[in-house]
């Protein structure tokens, strides 16, 4: 019982630790685009965070592309065991 215990705790504090860590995809600064580029990035979504901060994520990504000349075009979520994992994004330069 103790050993579950411990178990369960350190999944607790592992999951909440993901949740509140900065996704890779902020910590780097975006590149500007050049024209015919495009690129896919993968926006984690933790299993504590899929339902309130998923959306945000994403829009935080879409802002943050849109401002370095970059425009989305195709959003494919992910699953793994049916549950929701992310979605990888596409991004393609922006003529303007």
């Amino acid at each position: 019982m103790k050993h579950a215990a411990l178990t369960f705790i350190a999944m607790v504090i592992l999951a909440t630790m993901t949740a509140l860590a900065v996704p890779a995809y902020a910590k780097d600064h975006v590149a500007k685009a050049k024209p015919g580029e495009s690129l896919t990035v993968f926006i984690d979504i933790s299993v504590l965070s899929r339902k309130k901060r998923g959306a945000e994520k994403m829009n935080e990504s879409h802002k943050r592309h849109y401002e370095a000349g970059w425009q989305a075009i195709d959003v494919a979520p992910y699953t793994e065991n049916g549950d929701l994992q992310g979605f990888f994004v596409t991004y393609v330069s922006r003529a303007d």
